[in-house]
């Protein structure tokens, strides 16, 4: 979701829940991702991933309406919850 450098994009996102033990979800506000959670797993392996609702078919990243329906632990990928 963010780089740096030249030829990277950067976007923004705010925490929308925390989780503890730092891990929380995050919500993409600019760049082409804008809407989209995301969950924020840097505290053990330093990825941010997509929640999905379809994590086997390229996981596409639900939007904020879509996440509000489901909570971030059922749009984890498949062992990570």
């Amino acid at each position: 979701m963010a780089g740096g450098g030249p030829g990277t994009t950067r976007c923004s996102a705010i925490v929308i829940q925390e989780h503890g033990c730092g891990f929380s979800t995050l919500l993409a506000l600019t760049g082409p991702l804008s809407g989209t959670v995301w969950w924020d797993g840097r505290a053990t392996c330093d990825r941010i991933v997509p929640l999905s609702l379809d994590h086997a078919d390229g996981a596409r990243p639900v939007h904020f309406g879509e996440w509000l329906n489901h909570g971030s632990w059922a749009l984890l990928p498949p062992g990570w919850g």
